[in-house]
């Protein structure tokens, strides 16, 4: 048996909502989409305990950047534009240990997006 592509994967689940259903199950990793800009994934189990990082794009190559979110430490600063959150995952994983903050135990969750900025009006005072 020849091994499919990810393509006709994608193909063969657009015929049916049956067929996309069975075949995310079979092939989950054909149906992830891609990191974005801003996303943030976090590791670690406590607040405590508990490290995170931002996608930002690399302004000297096709690429992004994975940072430390709250202190902008550069974790990573070659992930192909085209990762999905898997891949960045895998890419943690060859990260010399520590680097993480020793919290990262090999799984990321997330992505998080960072909500507007707002401030409610202040009622009146009387």
């Amino acid at each position: 048996m020849k091994q499919v592509t990810k393509e006709q994967v994608l193909d063969a689940a657009g015929t049916s909502k049956d067929a996309r259903r069975a075949l995310e199950k079979l092939f989950p990793e054909a149906f992830e989409r891609k990191i974005q800009v801003g996303e943030i994934y976090g590791w670690g189990t406590s607040n405590d305990n508990r490290g995170s990082g931002m996608v930002m794009q690399n302004p000297e190559e096709i690429c992004f950047i994975f940072i430390n979110f709250h202190t902008g430490e550069i974790y990573d600063k070659r992930v192909p534009i085209d990762s999905t959150m898997s891949d960045l995952n895998e890419r943690l994983k060859n990260l010399p240990s520590g680097k993480l903050h020793n919290c990262y135990e090999g799984k990321i969750d997330g992505p998080y997006k960072l909500s507007s900025w707002t401030t409610k009006p202040r009622s009146k005072a009387w």
